[in-house]
């Protein structure tokens, strides 16, 4: 998450979308509610209904994130077991994780009655693989360094992230999961607006 090509990292605009979504449910009077995740659960604030409870959430979300794997899978199951009532769950993660077990944990939330919706947080580069030239690509949770030609390998990643997006996208659809793509080089006021009445209009 701490990856960007552009003006943008990823958590930058993850925090930037939760933020927005908590200030939304807190003028209709709802409670919002936050954990941050990196290797577990890093902050987790219990839900409130007081507008006071976006500057504690903004606060939270301003620690960089830690490095290491995720294990997103792993920590929603934790998180299931402590939203308490049924609710809305979002969650904001680029889900470049296993996706058998981000499907499980997922799952395990809708187990207990929730509305999830999924925001797909991606840098651009990652989708559209733009590198021409020979490139370092550092691995940012664990992962080894790889120099390598990108136009070798170009065919080769677009179609396994595609597979995997697929596998995300098949796996949402199975359980009514919502999925929203957030991009960082994209208009987040247009992509949150388009959701909205998008789902308004069901």
């Amino acid at each position: 998450m701490k990856y960007g090509s552009g003006r943008l990292t990823k958590y930058d605009l993850a925090c930037s979308a939760a933020a927005a979504m908590g200030y939304l449910v807190l003028r209709q009077s709802d409670s919002v509610g936050l954990a941050t995740v990196a290797g577990g659960v890093r902050a987790f604030l219990r839900p409130s209904g007081q507008m006071n409870q976006l500057r504690e959430a903004c606060r939270a979300l301003a620690d960089p994130p830690a490095g290491g794997p995720a294990n997103l899978g792993r920590t929603l199951h934790e998180l299931a077991g402590r939203t308490g009532r049924r609710g809305i769950v979002f969650v904001f993660s680029d889900l470049l994780d296993d996706v058998p077990d981000v499907l499980a944990g997922l799952q395990h939330l809708r187990y207990h009655k929730h509305e999830v919706v999924l925001f797909h947080t991606l840098d651009a580069a990652e989708i559209d693989f733009p590198f021409r030239h020979t490139t370092l690509f550092r691995g940012l949770e664990g992962l080894p360094e790889i120099l390598t030609d990108p136009l070798g390998v170009r065919e080769g990643y677009l179609k396994a992230f595609a597979d995997h997006v697929a596998a995300i996208e098949n796996g949402c659809r199975g359980m009514e999961v919502d999925l929203v793509r957030l991009r960082t080089d994209a208009d987040l006021g247009h992509d949150l607006t388009a959701y909205l009445q998008k789902r308004r209009g069901r």
